[in-house]
Formats: structure tokens, sequence, C-alpha cells
């Protein structure tokens, strides 16, 4: 036989597992009767199971076609349960991602509203609103690498449990963990800016009677 290519990696009974070697070898050269055909087509195709079961018919009415079914309908059934399953998960880590965005934002919110007599003092002895919220948001900002670094060190191990949701690719995506720690550090610095903001307009001396 002559060899006219090589093929691509192809799992043929599951996704799960790695792709097992395949010879692929024209029907006239091949030792087996061929049990399965695919045909290629571009129009419609219920028209072309028709033609496919009328041309077997004709040449072998005793063998017609069964289990006729679309590729397309194939590939969807037999990754329905992981797909539904990875979507399911994907669900869950949407709903913890936005209730952990939100909680960052409400904890550095009140931690820098509970702050604001205190910028109130320092604006009366000097400081300027710039520098002010500068280093308020420098320090939410900080907080906020902290718990990115403890989150990932606790993240690593902890996808290990994901690898039998995914296919050809990893469980510590680099670009999943970046988002991550760029939206967290977002979220931390609106959450520090915008009452520093408020905190850095308040009247000194106000700020100074209440002390």
């Amino acid at each position: 036989m002559t060899v006219v290519g090589v093929a691509g990696d192809v799992r043929h009974q599951r996704l799960a597992g790695e792709a097992e070697p395949k010879v692929y070898v024209p029907v006239w050269q091949s030792a087996r009767d061929p049990e399965q055909w695919v045909l290629r087509t571009s129009g419609d195709v219920s028209g072309v199971i028709d033609l496919a079961r009328q041309a077997v018919a004709d040449v072998s009415p005793a063998a017609p076609a069964t289990d006729v079914e679309i590729l397309e309908e194939r590939i969807a059934s037999s990754v329905a349960v992981p797909r539904f399953r990875t979507l399911f998960v994907i669900g869950l880590a949407a709903m913890a991602g936005v209730l952990a965005l939100l909680g960052v934002f409400g904890v550095v919110t009140l931690s820098v509203t509970q702050r604001i007599r205190e910028i109130g003092v320092r604006m009366a002895l000097g400081a300027r609103s710039g520098e002010v919220v500068r280093g308020v948001v420098g320090e939410g900002l900080g907080l906020a690498v902290a718990g990115i670094g403890l989150g990932l060190v606790a993240a690593v191990p902890a996808t290990r449990a994901l690898r039998e949701f995914l296919f050809e690719i990893e469980a510590t995506d680099p670009f999943t963990y970046a988002s991550i720690a760029v939206a967290v550090a977002l979220v931390s610095g609106a959450a520090s800016y915008l009452p520093a903001r408020r905190a850095a307009a308040v009247d000194p001396v106000k700020a100074l009677r209440t002390e």
C-alpha cells in the first residue's frame, strides 16, 4: 500500500482519554466489509438520506440502511453530558465570581468609608486631595494584590478537580488566572477610589469639629 498522507488525531469513541492510532484504508484495499458510510453534502440533508437509502436498497435489498444519523447531531449527542456538566460548573463559577467581586467591593468601600474622618483630618493638616486619594487607592490595591496571591496559591491545587471537564486545555490556563486577577484589581481600585474621592471633598473644618 502507498501512504498518501497523515491525518490528525481523532477521538472516535469519547472525548476523555488519549487519541488512539488509526489507519484509514480505501474500501477496495480493505479486508473488512464496510459497515459505515459517510456522505458529504452541501444541500438538503434529508434529501441525501432518502437517496442513500434508495441506493443501498437498489444494490442490496436484503440489507437496508439502518441507523442513519446526521454527523452534527451525533457529535452533539456524544458530548451532551460533558457539555451540560461543564455549563453547570461554569454557571456556578460565574455566580461565585460575581458574589466574590461584590463582596470585595463592599468590604473595601466600607473600610474606606470608615476612614472619612481620618481623611478629613489629614486634609485639614495640609494633605492634598490627590495625595489622599492615591494613598487610599494604593492601600486598597495592596490588599487586592495580597488576596490575589493567596487565591492563586489556593486555586492551583483546587483546579485539579476540573480536569475531567476540560478537553484540549489545561486546568491552569494562564489567561483565566490573569483575567480574574485583573477583575479583582479593578474592582478593588474602584471600591477604594469612589469613597476616597467623597472623603477628600469633605470640609476639613467639619471633620475637625467631629473629632
